[in-house]
């Protein structure tokens, strides 16, 4: 019995100390172009989900490039308030070059 709790003692104490070693913080770089950025790349965009980057670029296919970022406020699922939170990550002009940086 006391083979088996020092067994698992050490499964537990080695899975801690695993989740501690692979932790890591997310920092994101740069900017997406709202007007040419790819699925993936509006996907980078920290708090853009799969449905709100794809209505995206169906927005800006039929009804051509945004000219404000107010213009994200017509486009299916946006608010206000997200697109207050995104407004450091997006730009209307310009190449997309927004990454994100595990430390």
């Amino acid at each position: 019995m006391k083979k088996y709790t020092t067994i698992f003692a050490l499964l537990i104490v080695g899975f801690l100390a695993a989740n501690t070693l692979c932790a890591s913080t997310i920092y994101w770089s740069g900017q997406a172009n709202i007007n040419t950025a790819t699925y993936e790349e509006l996907k980078l965009v920290p708090g853009m989900n799969y449905e709100l980057a794809q209505n995206i670029i169906d927005y800006r296919e039929e009804n051509g490039p945004f000219t404000t970022l107010d213009d994200l406020r017509k486009v299916p699922g946006m608010t206000k308030k997200f697109i207050r939170a995104i407004t450091p990550y997006v730009k209307l002009e310009g190449k997309t070059d927004i990454c994100e940086m595990k430390v």
